[in-house]
């Protein structure tokens, strides 16, 4: 199975062919710029466009956005070669022609926006083709797509369908042949028009070009995230399942992209329902007591079998019993009835989950499928997903701890976010002993939706968080990774613990979350390049945490040392040149100035020796003179 696009290797190129508007391509151009927007910015970008008309509404559009662009006038090419346009042969050398006009945009894929000439093996077996035609391709008859070809959408009306809509799939030499990827939301078709032949067929054809232009946008963006691939038999995978007839979009309101839905809500809810707590006690139990101890401000809700009350809290059977809006729903249900208790989740409005159960992924076989179905639900009702098999998630600036964590660590500027609910709980436990305090906690469990990569952007806008500790097992998206982490380390540090450096430890962290490991050596070399420190031990890591949320970062890379002996003064200094900085000298008048104030065989270069006998006034002039001079950075 290959993936269309391999996230792994940066954003995916599109060039669009076009013939006329190019309006197609230009929703995907403008789904572009509102992603470029956001924290994660977009998984791909229109790189140029390739136009068989010399001037047309699209040309005029990539000059106004400054988009490159190349142009051949097809009936001027076969006209010089006195050759009809049906001419295959021509438009082989046609084809030869575009290939070279378009090499400099370095493109992943092609996109035929409105392109009404055909293709040829030239370009087909260079580049991978995605075509968007107006009319529903999985609609069979006598073995083949009834409404293929040039008139689609003329097609379906002369048959009387009871919609049109369109479809996306990749170009092959034959015609409207290829695996269909995406369809777009039914255009009823009104027969009760009082409109002409002609009025009637533009009517409906600005509504479903209308979807064919929101589809196609749709399509480069899934291509971009990943989430499409080909088999060897041409079969079509659409995050990892076979899909015969395309991923159809049933409503716009559904299954919106990431950025569109709220995580806020998993953060800072103002309503939360703790579904599957018991009066009689047990982990749904637990978590609402956590809830109720640090004095949430919210509403708090309870939901089980017998609606049962929970201390001062309501119960009620359902959720969809509560009258109220729910931002954050907390499962704890056996894994039998999550899925059941998600569909309800989703009905009512719920904005996030929390899903504590375990018994997913991380099981496989009947787990796997049962995930998969989760994040169909989710996706369905535009919520988002922390879990499942996870601890759960506090927020000491809002007072919010649906956890399941016995100690609850005290409030401070430290994020905390691991993949190990247990290894977090262990960490927590020992936080209090050094004076560490939290402003987030949250435990990732199998990352079915929610990843680290969709925390990090709240994380950078989060106030209360000066610093982030990372506990993870595996990196679901590299290369955005890589993005957000290097964006974050530019305001806030990170930390991170990475298991699985081993043959052993990666196939443990498969079977603990469901997870695979990435070959260390190459991990190593993205934390190096976005900025983020990696250590190998807890002891480790909780040192460096203190340090970096207890201190402020260094405006630069000068640094003067301060010693009474020379052994370590020289070993620190080594170590701060290897590790890239500088240790500048004190300029002349400030050495003879804090030459007189120190022991005669003291040395005021850098490192700044004052021997041992130096008494303690002597590190106060030695840190008042580098200070005084404003040529270090750090001392």
């Amino acid at each position: 199975m290959q993936l269309l696009h391999n996230k792994d290797k940066g954003k995916l190129r599109v060039v669009g062919f076009v013939s006329g508007s190019g309006n197609t391509l230009w929703k995907a151009y403008e789904l572009q710029k509102e992603l470029e927007e956001t924290f994660e910015g977009s998984p791909f970008e229109v790189a140029g466009i390739f136009s068989s008309k010399l001037e047309n509404k699209a040309i005029d559009f990539a000059k106004a956005n400054n988009v490159p662009y190349a142009a051949i006038d097809i009936k001027d090419y076969y006209a010089q070669r006195g050759a009809k346009i049906t001419d295959m042969d021509v438009r082989k050398e046609f084809d030869l022609e575009i290939l070279e006009a378009i090499k400099e945009f370095k493109a992943d894929i092609i996109m035929l926006a409105g392109y009404v000439w055909a293709t040829t093996d030239v370009i087909l077996d260079q580049y991978t083709l995605v075509n968007v035609h107006p009319a529903d391709l999985s609609i069979i008859k006598d073995g083949h797509r009834q409404f293929a070809g040039p008139n689609g959408v003329g097609d379906a009306l002369m048959a009387h369908a009871d919609y049109i809509a369109s479809s996306s799939h990749i170009a092959t030499p034959v015609l409207d042949d290829g695996p269909i990827l995406m369809i777009s939301p039914k255009v009823p078709v009104d027969y009760t028009l009082d409109l002409d032949e002609k009025d009637f067929m533009r009517h409906h054809l600005r509504l479903v070009n209308a979807e064919s232009r929101a589809i196609g946008a749709r399509t480069i963006y899934e291509i971009a995230m990943g989430n499409f691939a080909l088999d060897n038999n041409n079969k079509v995978f659409y995050k990892g399942n076979q899909i015969d007839q395309g991923i159809r979009v049933d409503d716009w309101s559904k299954k919106k992209l990431k950025h569109e839905r709220n995580i806020q809500t998993l953060f800072e809810p103002k309503s939360v329902a703790i579904i599957g707590a018991s009066a009689r006690g047990g982990l749904g139990h637990s978590i609402v007591k956590n809830v109720l101890a640090l004095d949430f401000k919210g509403q708090v809700h309870v939901v089980n079998r017998k609606g049962e009350d929970i201390d001062s809290v309501k119960g009620y059977q359902s959720i969809s019993d509560i009258e109220e809006a729910v931002d954050l729903a907390i499962i704890t249900v056996p894994s039998p009835f999550v899925l059941g208790v998600a569909k309800e989740c989703g009905e009512k409005g719920v904005q996030s989950i929390v899903c504590i159960t375990a018994g997913f992924k991380e099981v496989g076989n009947e787990g796997i499928e049962n995930e998969r179905k989760l994040i169909e639900i989710v996706d369905e009702y535009n919520m988002r997903l922390m879990g499942p098999n996870c601890m759960g998630i506090l927020n000491t600036a809002v007072n919010f701890n649906a956890t399941m964590l016995h100690n609850v660590p005290e409030p401070g500027n430290i994020a905390f976010i691991t993949q190990s609910g247990a290894l977090g709980a262990g960490l927590l436990d020992f936080a209090d002993d050094m004076g560490l305090g939290f402003s987030v906690v949250a435990s990732l469990g199998n990352q079915a939706d929610v990843t680290i990569n969709d925390i990090i952007p709240y994380l950078y806008e989060d106030s209360n968080t000066e610093a982030v500790l990372l506990y993870l097992e595996t990196l679901t998206d590299i290369h955005q990774f890589i993005h957000a982490a290097s964006k974050l380390t530019e305001k806030k540090p990170i930390v991170l613990i990475k298991s699985g450096r081993t043959e052993a430890g990666a196939k443990a962290a498969s079977s603990h979350t469901g997870s695979l490991s990435e070959n260390d050596e190459v991990l190593d070399a993205i934390i190096r390049k976005s900025g983020i420190i990696r250590v190998d031990t807890l002891d480790d890591a909780f040192a460096v945490i203190s340090a970096l949320s207890k201190t402020k970062r260094p405006k630069g890379k000068r640094v003067a040392v301060i010693t009474n002996a020379g052994g370590p003064g020289i070993l620190v200094a080594d170590s701060l040149f290897k590790d890239g900085f500088e240790l500048p000298t004190l300029s002349d008048d400030f050495r003879m100035e804090l030459k007189g104030k120190l022991l005669p065989e003291a040395s005021t270069s850098n490192p700044i020796d004052l021997v041992a006998a130096a008494p303690p006034e002597h590190y106060n002039e030695a840190l008042k003179a580098c200070v005084a001079s404003g040529e270090y950075d750090a001392i």
